[in-house]
């Protein structure tokens, strides 16, 4: 019994980690206004639709081979890896993805669960929706459950809408989040990525 609890906190810890992880930077995000030149709309829409068009604005990628897991992202964009969480954010610093492992492939369930709740903690009075099953992604073309979290932020106060996707791959069950204001093209960007831009092999 003391084993089993031990596994489960360590689990609880782990995932409250990968959760500020996904957060800690985005007050920030939402006080930068640097200007940029990134693909309209329009383009980005066209992307997500045809993958040709896709491989001609997901022109940059950043990846961490050990977790296989690769993103691309359009110009304008940058990419990094933190420690195992690997992020692709817009240059105006308004719209993030990021991606990292939460455990093992038959563990994705448990991970969606706590991964849910632990960023909801981070927001006040969160609004938490489940993603219908036959509305999911299908990130990288593997089985995925999905969750919108919005409301205000803790930290910072910026109103915001975290997308959460726990991707169950052959060996590793991957915590995928889109973070983005209410603005059509930062939520067609993010988009993009998760439909066209994601590589996750492990």
């Amino acid at each position: 019994m003391e084993r089993a609890d031990s596994f489960k906190l360590r689990r609880r810890l782990a995932i409250g980690v990968i959760a500020a992880f996904i957060l800690i930077p985005v007050y920030m995000l939402f006080i930068r206004d640097d200007g940029g030149s990134e693909p309209s709309q329009s383009a980005l829409v066209q992307a997500t639709q045809d993958p040709n068009k896709a491989a001609e604005v997901l022109l940059d990628q950043v990846s961490d081979p050990s977790q296989g897991i690769t993103i691309r992202f359009p110009s304008g964009w940058t990419g990094e890896r933190t420690g195992s969480i690997v992020r692709a954010t817009s240059h105006e610093g308004k719209t993030a993805v990021a991606v990292t492992t939460g455990g093992p492939a038959d563990s994705a369930r448990t991970v969606f669960r706590d991964t849910t709740a632990a960023i909801a903690a981070d927001y006040e009075k969160p609004k938490v929706s489940l993603v219908p099953a036959r509305d999911a992604l299908h990130i990288a073309g593997l089985n995925t459950a999905g969750a919108s979290v919005s409301g205000r932020l803790k930290k910072g106060g910026a109103q915001s809408t975290t997308l959460l996707y726990v991707v169950q791959g052959k060996r590793r069950a991957y915590v995928v989040s889109l973070i983005t204001p209410q603005d059509a093209t930062q939520l067609a960007a993010g988009n993009l990525i998760l439909a066209r831009g994601l590589t996750l092999s492990g």
